[in-house]
């Protein structure tokens, strides 16, 4: 009876362990959309995403405004 009851236990520990293999190595990772180096003024006034395009990026183009771009300093 208590070899029966180890059998049990270690068969159970060893059951609890085991872990199902999954193939993580197979998922690509997830790339993080580009940032981009500068916004023009009017997409930094209003605090929106700049495609940082030239002469004119596509919120500038939409609304038919003047897109124009100023030097930031990089040192804080």
């Amino acid at each position: 009876m208590l070899a029966y009851l180890l059998h049990i236990i270690l068969n159970v520990g060893t059951e609890i362990c085991a872990m199902p293999s999954t193939s993580a190595s197979n998922k690509q990772p997830e790339r993080a959309p580009r940032r981009t180096l500068m916004a023009c003024e009017f997409c930094r006034g209003r605090k929106l995403k700049c495609d940082g395009n030239r002469p004119s990026c596509a919120n500038c183009r939409r609304r038919q405004i003047a897109c124009t771009y100023k030097p930031v300093n990089a040192n804080k």
